[in-house]
Order: structure tokens, then C-alpha cells, then sequence
């Protein structure tokens, strides 16, 4: 299990009625920027994002909690055990927060004086995924420093389990293209504190094969003595 709670705002809580050994929960997401509650025309459906139903109504994801990802039109879809009730929460991704979870709005959070980058323009620069099958979402980035190295902060990595993670390099869009690289150790600096969350913020990541470089369009950050 990886710690996701900052980046779990709740979606809301649906009650399913009578029907078969298992229930679909279907929604949508979109930036409600009115706060009306209602997707207006111009208001933008949120693609990609990923959506759970809490069955241990813990704020993590945990491997039993069913999980969606929404279409291009914010659609999602939940297979759930049966009918009852349950908390449905979204895993927001980066580039987005909560404007008011009151009214359950997302948006975009801009960086101001930001550039858009091309596809090479920073081929260190990786993203850090959970894995739930064959779906992933970022939860940090990290930049490579050689062929098999990624380091990254150790808020990111604190409780980070090999099996359930990822590194994904070689594309503007974690979602497509780009290769996804298995991590077989995660080290955490030791003397960092995550509850205290001051000073030694470092871990590294090691690759379970070293990354042809240079074949793949990819750099190491430059390093300063």
C-alpha cells in the first residue's frame, strides 16, 4: 500500500440499489467552475483521472478497493461487490487540486511563469506511478542521475512497495508512450522524518535494469560538484 491520502479528495457517497452478485457505479468528473453542480457546456469533463470506491473507508487505496480511470468524457466505472453503500474518492493527479471540497470541485492549479515543454526538452525528468493492473497514475517525478538511478523526495517513497510502483520515462504523458521501468529498491534517507516532514526529503529509486540511454532519447541531470 502507498500513501496517497494528500491526493484523495472525496468524490461523494452513492447508494446502490437491488441487483445481481455485483453493481456498476457509474459517474463523471468535470471542473465545475461555477460550483453549480451541474456540468455546464463549457465546463471540461476531467480525463484520466483515477476514481475508487473506499470499501474500508481508510484514505488510501488498498488492493481490494475496486478502481476506475475516467474516460475522455470524465466517465467512470466502478464494479462493486453489491448493492449497499459506499464512498467513492478520486486520486487526483498532478496539475490538479481540490478549489473547495464543500462543493467538490476540481481544477486546474497553473504554474505561474511556466513554459509548455517539448517532448525532449527534459529527458531526466520521470514520473512515479502506482501500478493497479495494467493502469497507472503519477502521484510524484523524479530525475534520472545515471542509467539505473532515479532520485526523487522521501515524502514520495515512504511506504512505497516495489511491486506496486513504477517509473515512467520517455513521454510528456504518463498515460501514453514512454517506457514504464520496474524498481526493485526504494531508499529512503534515514534520518528523515514523515510526520515531523522537515530536512533530509531524499530517497532513491533503483531500476531493475539499467536504461539504454542514449537509445532512448533520455539524459541524466547534470550534477554539480
Amino acid at each position: 500500500m502507498v500513501k496517497v491520502s494528500w491526493a484523495v479528495v472525496l468524490v461523494g457517497v452513492v447508494a446502490c440499489g437491488d441487483g445481481g452478485p455485483e453493481v456498476h457505479v457509474v459517474g463523471q468528473l468535470w471542473s465545475d467552475d461555477n460550483g453549480n453542480g451541474v456540468r455546464d457546456p463549457d465546463e471540461a469533463p476531467l480525463a484520466g483521472v483515477v476514481v475508487f470506491a473506499n470499501l474500508d473507508l481508510d484514505p488510501t487505496i488498498n488492493s481490494n478497493d475496486p478502481v476506475s480511470r475516467t474516460s475522455d468524457l470524465g466517465i467512470y466505472d466502478l464494479v462493486v461487490p453489491g448493492p449497499g453503500t459506499y464512498e467513492v474518492r478520486a486520486v487526483l493527479p498532478f496539475g490538479f487540486r481540490p478549489r473547495s471540497m464543500s462543493e467538490k470541485r476540481i481544477g486546474v492549479a497553473p504554474i505561474i511563469g511556466g513554459n509548455d515543454a517539448g517532448p525532449n526538452d527534459y529527458g531526466f525528468m520521470v514520473a512515479l506511478a502506482d501500478r493497479f493492473g495494467s493502469q497507472v497514475f503519477q502521484f510524484c517525478g523524479g530525475v534520472l542521475v545515471d542509467e539505473q538511478h532515479v532520485v526523487t523526495a522521501a515524502h514520495c517513497s515512504v511506504g512505497a512497495n516495489v511491486e506496486d510502483i513504477v517509473v515512467i520515462a520517455g513521454t510528456l504523458d504518463p498515460l501514453v508512450g514512454g517506457q514504464r521501468l520496474a524498481v526493485n529498491k526504494v531508499a529512503v534517507h534515514p534520518s528523515y522524518d514523515f510526520d515531523a516532514g522537515h530536512g533530509h526529503d531524499i530517497a532513491v529509486w533503483t531500476l531493475a535494469e539499467p536504461i539504454a540511454l542514449e537509445a532512448a532519447g533520455l539524459t541524466t541531470v547534470e550534477m554539480q560538484g
